[in-house]
């Protein structure tokens, strides 16, 4: 997801290397923003590995998280309920 939620111009992206553990990186600069996980094209995400980055990101004050394993959402959070999108996910 690019914009989220319409932002203008395109969000910018953070590319993580895989073999680093989610605790290696200080995720403070993310403070209120709105943060979209995502594995690279094509790949699958490890859902511990997710929800260990997703722990992290809420810690740093993520304003809203949404994790994608690479075929679904597998876990989301918002700090604000107003900021929560009204989308059935199918759940």
């Amino acid at each position: 997801m690019v914009g989220w939620p319409g932002s203008a111009p395109p969000a910018d992206c953070v590319v993580v290397p895989a073999d680093e553990p989610p605790a290696a990186f200080d995720w403070r600069l993310l403070r209120g923003c709105y943060v979209f996980v995502q594995p690279v094209p094509g790949a699958r995400a490890d859902h511990g590995m997710l929800q260990e980055l997703g722990a992290e990101l809420v810690e740093a004050g993520a304003a809203a998280i949404v994790l994608f394993d690479g075929s679904g959402v597998v876990g989301d959070w918002f700090r604000a309920r107003e900021d929560r999108p009204e989308v059935d996910r199918g759940r």
